[in-house]
């Protein structure tokens, strides 16, 4: 089965062009294609009609976001959604981390070991994808920034008033932004 195809064009019979080339792919490669796995997402300010699209004798639904290849495509065009996405997941990976790193007796690869995984889990996890995020702005990593800080602050076990560049540089990292 297919998981991700995207096939972006305008409404109306460039969209009906779109569909019924990927369908004619799909049963020309005698491959399956779900309709829970399709869906019509409009990108823009603009409103705009699109014909019924049929997968599988099921209209296929219109959808505010879409998840594709890990990334949250929303209709207004933004990432936003995806980084709150990232966010959360980096404090999944801190809580894995201090796990992993407690329960190994490391003695005094301990701090080695603690930026390997930083650098293995947490930064691919949560920064995968990233290049193609666009556009940024200044403040929109602030939630990633901030997971990536307290994850510093966890492994030097240092409190809330301790500098930021202080965790950086103990550890030799280097900062997300």
């Amino acid at each position: 089965m297919i998981d991700d195809v995207a096939a972006p064009a305008k409404c109306g019979t460039d969209s009906v062009l779109v569909h019924n080339f990927i369908r004619t792919k799909i049963k020309c490669n005698k491959l399956q294609f779900g309709p829970t796995k399709c869906h019509i997402l409009h990108i823009g300010k603009n409103e705009c009609q699109t014909p019924d699209l049929i997968v599988e004798n099921e209209k296929m639904s219109i959808k505010e976001n879409v998840k594709y290849l890990g990334d949250i495509i929303s209709k207004c065009g933004t990432i936003i959604k995806t980084i709150e996405s990232r966010s959360k997941k980096a404090v999944g990976k801190i809580s894995q981390i201090m796990s992993m790193i407690k329960d190994l007796s490391l003695g005094k690869h301990f701090f080695a070991m603690a930026v390997l995984l930083r650098n293995l889990l947490f930064l691919n996890s949560v920064l995968v994808n990233s290049e193609v995020w666009f556009p940024l702005k200044e403040n929109d990593l602030k939630g990633i920034e901030a997971a990536d800080e307290l994850l510093l602050r966890r492994i030097l076990n240092a409190p809330a008033s301790t500098n930021i560049a202080l965790l950086y540089l103990e550890l030799g990292c280097i900062p997300l932004a």
